[in-house]
Protein backbone atom coordinates (compact mmCIF):
# COMPACT_ATOMS: atom_id res chain seq x y z
CA UNK A 1 0.00 0.00 0.00
CA UNK A 2 1.49 3.28 -1.00
CA UNK A 3 1.80 6.24 1.34
CA UNK A 4 -0.82 8.15 -0.67
CA UNK A 5 -3.39 5.35 -0.46
CA UNK A 6 -2.67 4.81 3.22
CA UNK A 7 -3.08 8.52 3.95
CA UNK A 8 -6.32 8.64 1.89
CA UNK A 9 -7.73 5.73 3.84
CA UNK A 10 -6.72 7.30 7.15
CA UNK A 11 -8.40 10.60 6.28
CA UNK A 12 -11.61 8.87 5.27
CA UNK A 13 -11.64 6.98 8.54
CA UNK A 14 -11.33 10.29 10.36
CA UNK A 15 -14.23 11.74 8.32
CA UNK A 16 -16.61 9.00 9.31
CA UNK A 17 -17.33 8.33 12.98
CA UNK A 18 -18.89 5.02 11.99
CA UNK A 19 -15.91 3.87 9.97
CA UNK A 20 -13.41 4.98 12.62
CA UNK A 21 -15.16 2.82 15.19
CA UNK A 22 -14.56 -0.40 13.28
CA UNK A 23 -11.79 -2.81 14.16
CA UNK A 24 -9.12 -3.44 11.56
CA UNK A 25 -9.26 -7.16 12.20
CA UNK A 26 -12.36 -8.45 10.39
CA UNK A 27 -11.93 -12.21 10.52
CA UNK A 28 -12.80 -13.07 14.14
CA UNK A 29 -16.60 -13.32 13.86
CA UNK A 30 -19.22 -14.72 16.23
CA UNK A 31 -20.86 -17.23 13.88
CA UNK A 32 -24.13 -19.11 14.43
CA UNK A 33 -24.93 -17.48 17.74
CA UNK A 34 -28.55 -16.72 18.61
CA UNK A 35 -27.62 -14.37 21.45
CA UNK A 36 -29.17 -10.91 21.64
CA UNK A 37 -27.32 -8.59 24.02
CA UNK A 38 -29.73 -5.97 25.37
CA UNK A 39 -27.01 -3.44 26.23
CA UNK A 40 -25.64 -3.66 22.72
CA UNK A 41 -29.16 -3.20 21.35
CA UNK A 42 -29.45 -0.01 23.39
CA UNK A 43 -26.21 1.24 21.85
CA UNK A 44 -27.52 0.36 18.38
CA UNK A 45 -30.73 2.29 19.01
CA UNK A 46 -28.65 5.36 19.89
CA UNK A 47 -26.15 5.00 17.04
CA UNK A 48 -25.57 7.84 14.61
CA UNK A 49 -27.18 6.49 11.43
CA UNK A 50 -27.20 9.79 9.52
CA UNK A 51 -23.83 9.16 7.85
CA UNK A 52 -23.74 7.23 4.58
CA UNK A 53 -22.98 3.60 5.45
CA UNK A 54 -20.56 3.55 2.49
CA UNK A 55 -18.05 5.48 4.60
CA UNK A 56 -17.44 2.14 6.31
CA UNK A 57 -15.83 0.91 3.10
CA UNK A 58 -12.30 2.13 3.95
CA UNK A 59 -12.37 -0.19 6.96
CA UNK A 60 -13.96 -3.02 4.95
CA UNK A 61 -11.19 -2.68 2.37
CA UNK A 62 -8.67 -3.66 5.03
CA UNK A 63 -10.10 -7.18 4.98
CA UNK A 64 -7.13 -9.48 4.35
CA UNK A 65 -8.56 -11.14 1.25
CA UNK A 66 -9.58 -7.88 -0.39
CA UNK A 67 -6.36 -6.10 0.55
CA UNK A 68 -4.23 -8.91 -0.91
CA UNK A 69 -6.18 -9.37 -4.15
CA UNK A 70 -8.30 -6.39 -5.25
CA UNK A 71 -7.26 -3.28 -3.32
CA UNK A 72 -6.56 -0.65 -5.99
CA UNK A 73 -6.59 -3.29 -8.75
CA UNK A 74 -10.08 -3.07 -10.26
CA UNK A 75 -13.02 -0.85 -11.16
CA UNK A 76 -15.93 0.35 -9.03
CA UNK A 77 -19.52 -0.35 -10.12
CA UNK A 78 -22.70 1.42 -9.02
CA UNK A 79 -26.07 -0.09 -9.98
CA UNK A 80 -28.73 2.53 -9.29
CA UNK A 81 -27.37 6.05 -9.77
CA UNK A 82 -30.37 8.41 -9.51
CA UNK A 83 -28.87 11.89 -8.82
CA UNK A 84 -25.38 10.53 -8.22
CA UNK A 85 -25.13 11.19 -4.48
CA UNK A 86 -23.75 7.76 -3.64
CA UNK A 87 -21.38 7.90 -6.61
CA UNK A 88 -19.91 11.10 -5.16
CA UNK A 89 -19.37 9.22 -1.91
CA UNK A 90 -17.68 6.44 -3.85
CA UNK A 91 -15.46 8.99 -5.60
CA UNK A 92 -14.33 10.19 -2.15
CA UNK A 93 -13.46 6.62 -1.19
CA UNK A 94 -11.98 5.59 -4.55
CA UNK A 95 -10.39 8.86 -5.78
CA UNK A 96 -8.15 7.28 -8.43
CA UNK A 97 -10.30 4.42 -9.71
CA UNK A 98 -12.66 4.05 -12.65
CA UNK A 99 -16.34 4.40 -11.69
CA UNK A 100 -19.13 2.80 -13.71
CA UNK A 101 -22.74 3.91 -13.16
CA UNK A 102 -25.72 1.92 -14.41
CA UNK A 103 -29.24 3.40 -14.47
CA UNK A 104 -32.24 3.81 -16.75
CA UNK A 105 -32.44 7.50 -15.71
CA UNK A 106 -36.18 7.30 -16.40
CA UNK A 107 -37.20 5.63 -13.13
CA UNK A 108 -37.78 2.14 -11.82
CA UNK A 109 -39.18 -0.66 -13.98
CA UNK A 110 -42.25 -2.72 -13.14
CA UNK A 111 -41.90 -4.91 -10.05
CA UNK A 112 -41.88 -8.64 -10.74
CA UNK A 113 -40.98 -11.76 -8.79
CA UNK A 114 -41.43 -10.07 -5.44
CA UNK A 115 -43.84 -8.20 -3.17
CA UNK A 116 -44.96 -4.72 -4.21
CA UNK A 117 -43.18 -1.93 -2.33
CA UNK A 118 -45.21 1.28 -2.31
CA UNK A 119 -42.07 3.40 -2.18
CA UNK A 120 -40.61 1.71 -5.27
CA UNK A 121 -43.41 2.18 -7.80
CA UNK A 122 -42.85 2.05 -11.56
CA UNK A 123 -41.23 5.30 -12.73
CA UNK A 124 -40.07 6.26 -9.22
CA UNK A 125 -36.68 8.04 -9.12
CA UNK A 126 -36.84 9.06 -12.78
CA UNK A 127 -34.77 12.14 -13.63
CA UNK A 128 -37.01 14.62 -15.44
CA UNK A 129 -35.53 17.90 -14.23
CA UNK A 130 -34.23 20.04 -17.08
CA UNK A 131 -31.11 20.83 -15.05
CA UNK A 132 -30.04 17.19 -14.86
CA UNK A 133 -27.69 15.64 -17.39
CA UNK A 134 -25.43 12.62 -17.37
CA UNK A 135 -22.64 14.84 -18.68
CA UNK A 136 -23.12 17.25 -15.78
CA UNK A 137 -23.02 14.40 -13.29
CA UNK A 138 -19.90 13.02 -14.94
CA UNK A 139 -18.18 16.40 -14.68
CA UNK A 140 -19.16 16.74 -11.02
CA UNK A 141 -17.38 13.45 -10.31
CA UNK A 142 -14.18 14.82 -11.80
CA UNK A 143 -11.22 12.93 -13.21
CA UNK A 144 -12.10 12.89 -16.91
CA UNK A 145 -11.87 9.39 -18.34
CA UNK A 146 -12.39 7.83 -14.93
CA UNK A 147 -16.20 7.70 -14.93
CA UNK A 148 -18.66 6.21 -17.41
CA UNK A 149 -22.41 5.62 -17.42
CA UNK A 150 -24.42 2.83 -19.02
CA UNK A 151 -27.96 4.07 -19.60
CA UNK A 152 -30.99 1.81 -19.95
CA UNK A 153 -33.04 -0.80 -18.14
CA UNK A 154 -30.80 -3.69 -17.18
CA UNK A 155 -32.62 -6.32 -19.22
CA UNK A 156 -31.61 -4.29 -22.30
CA UNK A 157 -28.35 -2.54 -21.39
CA UNK A 158 -26.50 -5.41 -19.66
CA UNK A 159 -25.49 -7.40 -22.72
CA UNK A 160 -23.01 -10.30 -22.92
CA UNK A 161 -20.63 -8.18 -25.03
CA UNK A 162 -20.75 -5.06 -22.83
CA UNK A 163 -17.76 -5.84 -20.64
CA UNK A 164 -15.43 -6.55 -23.54
CA UNK A 165 -16.71 -3.63 -25.58
CA UNK A 166 -16.11 -1.18 -22.73
CA UNK A 167 -12.95 -2.90 -21.44
CA UNK A 168 -14.35 -3.16 -17.93
CA UNK A 169 -12.05 -4.61 -15.31
CA UNK A 170 -12.97 -6.95 -12.44
CA UNK A 171 -14.52 -5.12 -9.52
CA UNK A 172 -12.87 -3.87 -6.38
CA UNK A 173 -16.31 -2.90 -5.16
CA UNK A 174 -19.90 -3.27 -6.42
CA UNK A 175 -22.69 -1.10 -5.02
CA UNK A 176 -26.21 -2.53 -5.41
CA UNK A 177 -28.69 0.31 -4.97
CA UNK A 178 -31.36 -1.12 -7.28
CA UNK A 179 -34.33 -0.96 -4.87
CA UNK A 180 -36.16 -3.83 -6.60
CA UNK A 181 -35.57 -7.58 -6.66
CA UNK A 182 -35.88 -7.79 -10.46
CA UNK A 183 -33.26 -5.09 -11.09
CA UNK A 184 -30.90 -6.53 -8.48
CA UNK A 185 -31.25 -10.02 -9.95
CA UNK A 186 -30.52 -8.77 -13.47
CA UNK A 187 -27.49 -6.79 -12.29
CA UNK A 188 -26.02 -9.60 -10.21
CA UNK A 189 -26.60 -12.20 -12.92
CA UNK A 190 -24.71 -10.05 -15.44
CA UNK A 191 -21.96 -9.36 -12.89
CA UNK A 192 -21.27 -13.03 -12.18
CA UNK A 193 -21.85 -14.37 -15.69
CA UNK A 194 -19.26 -11.91 -17.03
CA UNK A 195 -16.58 -12.31 -14.39
CA UNK A 196 -16.95 -8.81 -12.94
CA UNK A 197 -17.13 -10.21 -9.40
CA UNK A 198 -14.08 -12.27 -8.43
CA UNK A 199 -12.59 -13.51 -5.16
CA UNK A 200 -11.77 -10.40 -3.16
CA UNK A 201 -14.58 -8.24 -4.62
CA UNK A 202 -16.66 -6.36 -2.04
CA UNK A 203 -20.43 -6.00 -2.60
CA UNK A 204 -22.65 -3.62 -0.61
CA UNK A 205 -26.46 -3.36 -0.59
CA UNK A 206 -28.37 -0.15 0.07
CA UNK A 207 -31.98 -1.44 0.16
CA UNK A 208 -31.42 -4.85 1.76
CA UNK A 209 -33.65 -4.02 4.74
CA UNK A 210 -36.32 -1.78 3.18
CA UNK A 211 -39.03 -4.39 2.58
CA UNK A 212 -38.48 -6.27 5.89
CA UNK A 213 -38.65 -2.95 7.75
CA UNK A 214 -41.78 -1.68 5.95
CA UNK A 215 -45.34 -1.82 7.18
CA UNK A 216 -46.78 -5.09 5.90
CA UNK A 217 -43.32 -6.67 5.68
CA UNK A 218 -43.03 -7.61 9.35
CA UNK A 219 -42.85 -11.34 8.53
CA UNK A 220 -40.44 -10.96 5.62
CA UNK A 221 -36.88 -12.12 6.10
CA UNK A 222 -34.08 -10.27 4.22
CA UNK A 223 -33.26 -13.22 1.94
CA UNK A 224 -36.89 -13.60 0.88
CA UNK A 225 -37.32 -10.21 -0.77
CA UNK A 226 -35.64 -7.39 -2.67
CA UNK A 227 -31.86 -7.19 -2.95
CA UNK A 228 -31.40 -9.96 -0.39
CA UNK A 229 -33.49 -12.41 -2.41
CA UNK A 230 -31.43 -11.68 -5.53
CA UNK A 231 -28.22 -12.12 -3.50
CA UNK A 232 -29.30 -15.53 -2.18
CA UNK A 233 -30.36 -16.75 -5.60
CA UNK A 234 -27.12 -15.66 -7.27
CA UNK A 235 -25.04 -17.39 -4.58
CA UNK A 236 -26.92 -20.62 -5.33
CA UNK A 237 -26.83 -20.22 -9.15
CA UNK A 238 -23.12 -19.45 -9.49
CA UNK A 239 -21.78 -21.39 -6.50
CA UNK A 240 -20.63 -18.23 -4.75
CA UNK A 241 -19.20 -18.31 -1.26
CA UNK A 242 -19.85 -14.93 0.34
CA UNK A 243 -18.65 -13.74 3.75
CA UNK A 244 -20.12 -10.89 5.77
CA UNK A 245 -17.45 -8.23 6.24
CA UNK A 246 -19.39 -5.40 7.81
CA UNK A 247 -22.88 -4.20 8.69
CA UNK A 248 -26.19 -6.00 9.29
CA UNK A 249 -25.37 -9.42 7.85
CA UNK A 250 -23.91 -10.90 11.04
CA UNK A 251 -24.87 -10.12 14.61
CA UNK A 252 -21.36 -9.26 15.75
CA UNK A 253 -21.07 -6.72 12.93
CA UNK A 254 -24.54 -5.34 13.56
CA UNK A 255 -23.79 -4.36 17.12
CA UNK A 256 -20.27 -3.20 16.24
CA UNK A 257 -21.29 -0.65 13.65
CA UNK A 258 -24.93 0.38 13.55
CA UNK A 259 -24.59 0.56 9.76
CA UNK A 260 -27.55 0.27 7.39
CA UNK A 261 -26.08 -1.52 4.37
CA UNK A 262 -24.46 -4.96 4.67
CA UNK A 263 -21.11 -5.44 2.94
CA UNK A 264 -20.04 -8.90 1.75
CA UNK A 265 -16.85 -10.18 0.19
CA UNK A 266 -16.69 -12.80 -2.54
CA UNK A 267 -14.48 -15.59 -1.22
CA UNK A 268 -14.94 -18.02 -4.09
CA UNK A 269 -17.03 -18.64 -7.22
CA UNK A 270 -18.07 -21.91 -8.80
CA UNK A 271 -17.89 -24.02 -5.66
CA UNK A 272 -20.18 -26.97 -4.93
CA UNK A 273 -21.22 -25.66 -1.53
CA UNK A 274 -22.33 -22.02 -1.88
CA UNK A 275 -22.80 -19.67 1.07
CA UNK A 276 -24.76 -16.41 0.93
CA UNK A 277 -22.81 -15.14 3.96
CA UNK A 278 -25.88 -13.86 5.82
CA UNK A 279 -25.60 -15.13 9.38
CA UNK A 280 -28.37 -13.64 11.50
CA UNK A 281 -30.99 -15.81 13.14
CA UNK A 282 -34.68 -14.94 13.09
CA UNK A 283 -34.42 -13.75 16.68
CA UNK A 284 -31.53 -11.43 15.81
CA UNK A 285 -33.29 -10.15 12.69
CA UNK A 286 -36.36 -9.21 14.70
CA UNK A 287 -34.26 -7.59 17.41
CA UNK A 288 -32.40 -5.53 14.80
CA UNK A 289 -35.68 -4.42 13.19
CA UNK A 290 -36.99 -3.27 16.55
CA UNK A 291 -33.84 -1.30 17.40
CA UNK A 292 -32.28 0.26 14.30
CA UNK A 293 -33.37 3.91 13.84
CA UNK A 294 -33.57 3.65 10.05
CA UNK A 295 -35.76 0.57 10.24
CA UNK A 296 -38.05 2.26 12.75
CA UNK A 297 -38.33 5.34 10.52
CA UNK A 298 -39.31 3.20 7.54
CA UNK A 299 -41.88 1.35 9.62
CA UNK A 300 -43.52 4.65 10.57
CA UNK A 301 -43.25 6.13 7.08
CA UNK A 302 -46.33 6.54 4.91
CA UNK A 303 -44.16 6.25 1.80
CA UNK A 304 -43.02 2.69 2.46
CA UNK A 305 -45.46 -0.19 2.68
CA UNK A 306 -45.53 -3.74 1.34
CA UNK A 307 -48.85 -4.37 -0.34
CA UNK A 308 -48.59 -8.12 -0.85
CA UNK A 309 -48.81 -10.11 2.38
CA UNK A 310 -45.64 -11.92 3.36
CA UNK A 311 -47.66 -15.12 3.76
CA UNK A 312 -48.07 -15.20 -0.03
CA UNK A 313 -44.34 -15.87 -0.39
CA UNK A 314 -44.92 -19.62 -0.41
CA UNK A 315 -42.20 -22.18 -1.02
CA UNK A 316 -43.25 -22.35 -4.69
CA UNK A 317 -42.30 -18.67 -5.11
CA UNK A 318 -38.81 -19.07 -3.69
CA UNK A 319 -36.07 -19.92 -6.15
CA UNK A 320 -33.92 -21.32 -3.32
CA UNK A 321 -35.32 -23.38 -0.39
CA UNK A 322 -35.19 -21.57 2.95
CA UNK A 323 -33.23 -24.45 4.46
CA UNK A 324 -30.34 -23.67 2.09
CA UNK A 325 -30.71 -19.89 2.52
CA UNK A 326 -30.64 -19.69 6.32
CA UNK A 327 -27.68 -21.90 7.08
CA UNK A 328 -27.13 -20.27 10.41
CA UNK A 329 -30.64 -20.82 11.88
Amino acid sequence: MTLVVALSTFLLLLRSPLAAAHSVHRNAFMRKSDAVNEKLLEALNEADTTADWRYSLPAARLDRLHASTMYGRGDVYEFGVYEGGSMKTLRDIFPHDHLWGFDSFVGLPETSGDVQQQGFAKGQFGKHASSFSIQGLSESLGRTGKVDFIQGFYNVSLTPSLREAKQMRPAQYIDIDCDLYVSSAQALDWIFSNGIAVPGTLIGYDDWWVNPCSKGGEQLQPLETGEGKAHAEIAHKYGVRFRCVMGPCMWHEVVASGDWGPIFIVEDVGVASSDNGFNMTEKQINAWRDAHPNCLRIRRSKEHAVHTKAEQLTSSNRAVPLASIYRCC
